[in-house]
């Protein structure tokens, strides 16, 4: 997440140039990188994830990441003004790239400063909120987390973000933790542990060692994917992640900097290293991958097997069968139910097809669409073959109520010569409208969205079929890249269903 500002110009900028400018207009920057792709830095005391400036195709482009200080947004309009004038470009809003900016100082003004950082709280709340985690950024010098309790300390409420001075205390808590761990030892190294599967993916680890019966030197534990507590000595080490710190950590001799990094206030003696070290062990896992490969979100791999006329079907075991509910729901509840405060999912296996076969993908995108009513729009529809070579053919519809959307999955598995049809449906609860309005803003910035009187282009669309424009059409923030950002949202959760029932069955 982030804002770029381009500079467009055939004339060559020299790094030393622009500081040298910068300087002489009475900024004092600390220089994280001098050279090209990117230059990084920001104001002397008060960045907090500082400025970079990048080569582009035709120029340069000024860019300030979402989260960022009040500093750091008052320092973007001086570094466009300055590269504008070192090379004589026309300087263009990612916004708009064909209307130049005549006037960048006042365009990158307080209104502008304060959309962004009121969009910056908004995005990473709802990030925190639908996460569950924190949220990991990187600063001009250091990582670092922002989470639900560090969010509480500072009474921000994550569902209703509003600004005001608390946010500025937290400010004044991240730029000035920057500025502490500038000249500290972090426990941050270059070694990591890679995937014997998958040579591209790999977890960063943070390294606290012990060498010649001492523990070796540290200031602070810095962020990385794992712990590692070695003794090299022995050869002796446990990894465990990074979330698990705190019940690693002798509590008497750390102090949190943020919610998952520590400062260390005490010296580690060895036998507090062989804690840790034991400690570490509770938490180590014979494959760090496997949850990555296996585990989606919510669903986390483990299967309950149901019977649907002599068909076996694997379905996550998080759906509980709600006996004693049909009052509830009506006069038949659903056969399975899962629920809590920001969604609700209610799943039946409808009786087998038998003797049947399903259809091609294009027969049926045509069956789906003739029995949608006019408040319903397509998400997506598919086919192809589970891991166990059952064909599957599903499709996502969504409908439009009074006050809420309506998420529906249909899918077909073929078992035999027989067809099992699973039917889920997902409600957003306290959540509403969140996605959208998050996605929206996302979208309108990458220039995907405009405005023509009364009227948004670009956002609504049907996904196969263009001509079609009646009916509750799916919109940008409905597309599968956002899931993660929205990992509990029901659209995202049935998609992590469907993706459940190819890989179990």
């Amino acid at each position: 997440m982030s804002y770029c500002a381009y500079i467009h110009t055939a004339n060559k900028l020299e790094p030393k140039e622009l500081f040298k400018c910068l300087a002489d207009r009475g900024e004092q920057v600390v220089v994280v990188s001098d050279k090209y792709p990117c230059l990084r830095f920001g104001t002397f005391k008060y960045a907090l994830r500082g400025i970079e400036v990048n080569e582009d195709n035709d120029g340069y482009e000024v860019r300030i990441c979402s989260m960022s200080s009040m500093a750091d947004y008052q320092l973007l309009p001086k570094v466009v003004c300055a590269v504008q004038d070192l090379t004589g470009g026309q300087v263009f809003g990612e916004d708009d790239d064909e209307k130049p900016i005549k006037d960048p100082k006042k365009y990158f003004g307080l209104r502008w400063r304060r959309e962004q950082t009121e969009m910056s709280w908004r995005i990473i709340c709802a990030l925190v909120r639908d996460e569950n985690e924190p949220i990991i950024m990187n600063g001009l010098f250091a990582p670092f987390a922002i989470g639900k309790n560090i969010l509480n300390f500072y009474n921000i409420d994550v569902n209703n973000p509003t600004g005001g001075e608390d946010y500025k205390r937290l400010e004044y808590l991240l730029f000035t933790n920057q500025w502490k761990l500038k000249d500290l030892i972090p426990t941050g190294t270059d070694l990591v542990l890679q995937n014997p599967n998958n040579k591209e993916q790999y977890l960063r680890l943070s390294l606290i060692s012990s060498k010649d019966e001492r523990v070796c030197n540290f200031d602070y534990i810095r962020y990385a994917d794992l712990i590692c507590i070695m003794n090299q000595d022995t050869g002796d080490f446990a990894m465990a992640r990074f979330k698990y710190l705190c019940s690693i950590l002798p509590a008497d001799k750390f102090q949190p900097i943020d919610e998952l990094q520590f400062i260390k206030t005490a010296e580690i003696t060895l036998k507090d290293f062989d804690e840790m070290l034991e400690n570490a062990r509770t938490y180590q896992e014979d494959d760090f991958f496997a949850e990555a490969l296996r585990k989606g979100f919510f669903f986390k791999g483990d299967v309950q097997y149901i019977s649907a006329n002599g068909h076996q079907l694997a379905i996550p075991e998080e759906f509980v069968n709600p006996k004693g509910v049909a009052d509830i729901f009506g006069e038949k509840a659903p056969d399975y139910l899962l629920y809590n405060d920001n969604f609700s999912l209610l799943l039946c296996i409808q009786p087998c097809i038998m003797d049947d076969t399903i259809a091609d993908r294009y027969t049926s995108l045509k069956d789906a669409r003739k029995i949608m009513k006019d408040n319903m729009g397509m998400i997506e529809l598919e086919d192809g073959l589970t891991k166990g070579s059952k064909r599957y053919c599903y499709s996502i519809t969504k409908s439009n109520e009074d006050k809420y959307v309506i998420y529906y999955l249909s899918m077909l598995v073929q078992s035999g010569n027989d067809i099992v049809r699973i039917v889920c449906s997902g409600n957003e609860i306290g959540m509403t409208g969140q996605r959208d309005t998050i996605v929206f803003e996302l979208e309108h910035r990458n220039n995907n969205i405009r405005f023509d009187n009364d009227r948004v282009i670009g956002w609504n669309r049907d996904p196969y079929d263009e001509s079609i424009t009646t009916g509750f059409l799916m919109n940008l923030s409905e597309q599968q890249k956002y899931d993660s950002m929205f990992p509990t949202h029901p659209l995202s959760l049935l998609r992590e269903l469907v993706k459940f029932i190819i890989e179990m069955n």
